[in-house]
């Protein structure tokens, strides 16, 4: 394959990865919305209890290890030793199988006693009992997706998590008639209401069974037929001697360790305060439903395209560094923190502000706790986007140890923060919430810190962040006067369409009156056709 069709297959790879992404991103959103509707904030409580389960073993079974199965699989592959490769396979196959089962088979038979363990009801064990085959196959599939991308054919596994979400979100509308019905006797019969939303939200972890099936019957369908022209070159592979498994297995936990310690701290911080939360509210009520969705739900759209722009910003840092080119590196980091504040300020301050309107339109509640929450939500989503993206480039800038050392604090802050505020008289939801803010508002300034301070543009932080913050304040002042002034005469589906289009437009002509981007600049920002024209039609450009 010639260089130039490596690059064009290498983009249009990547183009459609941060597609599907927001796919999954917006398939996951309909389904939460769907649940709450359907279940209410006491039906999301307890599909976030089984959730959060799912989420841990997603990502410390699943993400943690795609990455470095990949890269072993590569590096062999990329140095002509398949049949190395196929034994790194089949080894970091064998002990996930291996876990996937021990895991799986723990929470299955010992689900009433972990329900108990970890959220102080036994009305979990069902959530429990389902997810735990879930884990199962979506661990299976984590495998597979390795394999095929460590060989170079990424496609297959993108398209399999497209289908497992696709089919979890069905699956989840077709069977909650059903499991609310059951729910409804049971609850009938045992005099307690709880009983309905515990059987109600099993529908949302019965989904996430059928799609992590689907998904892995997929994957091996495609490595079946793939895998012909693998076992080819394995049969003339003429280097005998391989690496011994004692050898695969330290290079795989040397590197897991870091992966899920470092990069994935702040997702096991969430789960263990998740945790507390249960033990400190008693029985799952509303509240854990208004946690997960305020800061998790509410949060991702603001996340995902962080990681995107600290992904893009890592690999063009990394080159320029190995020049030691900080000019060059000043700019681009200028012009990626103006990407990234113009991405994600206005959803948040909108948020923030119509986060009634929110709470009512999507989840189809109108407790002001839910509207706090999400404010509380808002303001978390900044410091997690600005802290992905200042991990990332600490990744290029900084040295591996001080890395860890913030990993560290960031894990330890949140507890201490915990403990301090449940001292003070504080409700649970507002100890969890407000530990996880500050946690991540250490984590943001330790960081950008140790950012900035490598490469200084002081003296640009108003360009990169404060015209930006100015258009998202005046865009969601905006859609509150429109809101104020027609919320009671239109629908709140229509109110916030409108408020949200409003927002943006308001925001559009304020980045560009204000000069946010070069001319050129407007070319790297996706979905820059309204911003352009608007700057031809005001003679900016």
């Amino acid at each position: 394959m010639s260089e130039k069709n490596k690059r064009s297959n290498f983009i249009k790879q990547n183009g459609v990865k941060g597609i599907a992404a927001w796919t999954i991103l917006f398939v996951f959103v309909i389904k939460m919305v769907y649940l709450s509707y359907q279940t209410g904030m006491n039906g999301v409580s307890f599909y976030a209890y089984g959730d959060i389960l799912f989420i841990l073993c997603y990502i410390l079974f699943g993400i943690a290890v795609l990455g470095i199965e990949k890269r072993l699989i590569y590096f062999q592959f990329n140095h002509g030793n398949y049949r190395n490769a196929m034994k790194v396979y089949r080894v970091i196959t064998g002990m996930l199988l291996i876990t996937a089962t021990i895991v799986s088979a723990t929470l299955f038979f010992a689900a009433p006693q972990l329900s108990t363990l970890l959220f102080h009801t036994k009305l979990c064990s069902l959530q429990i009992r389902i997810i735990s085959l879930a884990i199962w196959f979506w661990i299976v599939m984590f495998s597979i997706r390795g394999y095929m991308e460590g060989v170079g054919n990424p496609m297959p596994g993108i398209y399999a998590d497209l289908l497992s979400f696709l089919t979890a979100l069905i699956v989840t509308i077709l069977t909650q008639p059903a499991f609310t019905e059951y729910g409804t006797k049971v609850s009938a019969l045992m005099r307690q209401d709880a009983y309905l939303y515990a059987y109600a939200s099993c529908s949302g972890a019965l989904g996430l069974v059928i799609g992590g099936i689907l998904g892995t019957m997929f994957l091996i369908m495609v490595r079946t037929v793939f895998g012909k022209e693998i076992r080819r070159r394995v049969r003339n592979d003429e280097a005998h001697k391989t690496d011994s498994t004692q050898d695969i297995l330290w290079n795989f936990f040397s590197n897991y360790i870091k992966s899920v310690f470092i990069e994935h701290i702040g997702v096991i911080l969430a789960v263990v305060l998740f945790v507390v939360y249960a033990h400190m509210s008693g029985l799952a009520q509303g509240g854990a439903g208004m946690l997960y969705v305020g800061m998790v739900v509410l949060i991702l759209p603001v996340a995902l395209p962080a990681w995107q722009i600290g992904a893009s910003f890592t690999k063009q840092l990394t080159a320029i560094m190995k020049q030691a080119d900080y000019h060059h590196a000043k700019e681009r980091m200028c012009f990626y923190m103006k990407l990234l504040s113009y991405v994600t300020l206005l959803p948040v301050v909108f948020g923030g502000v119509l986060a009634s309107l929110l709470a009512e339109t999507l989840f189809d509640v109108e407790q002001e706790a839910l509207a706090g929450v999400i404010r509380i939500g808002m303001v978390c989503a900044v410091l997690v986007a600005f802290g992905i993206f200042f991990r990332q480039a600490m990744s290029v800038l900084i040295k591996p140890y001080v890395r860890n050392l913030c990993a560290g604090l960031f894990g330890v802050s949140g507890i201490g923060f915990w403990f301090i505020l449940s001292w003070s008289g504080q409700t649970p939801e507002e100890c969890v919430a407000y530990a996880y803010v500050l946690a991540n508002l250490l984590f943001f300034l330790l960081t950008g810190f140790l950012v900035l301070k490598k490469i200084r543009i002081y003296n640009r932080l108003f360009e990169c962040l404060g015209i930006s913050l100015i258009g998202a304040v005046i865009a969601a002042a905006a859609a509150f006067g429109i809101y104020t002034l027609l919320g009671a005469m239109v629908p709140s589906g229509v109110m916030m369409i409108l408020s949200m289009g409003v927002a943006y437009l308001v925001f559009v002509l304020v980045c560009v009156f204000l000069h946010l981007f070069e001319a050129h600049e407007w070319r790297e920002v996706p979905a820059s056709g309204l911003p352009v024209a608007l700057a031809k039609m005001i003679g900016k450009y």
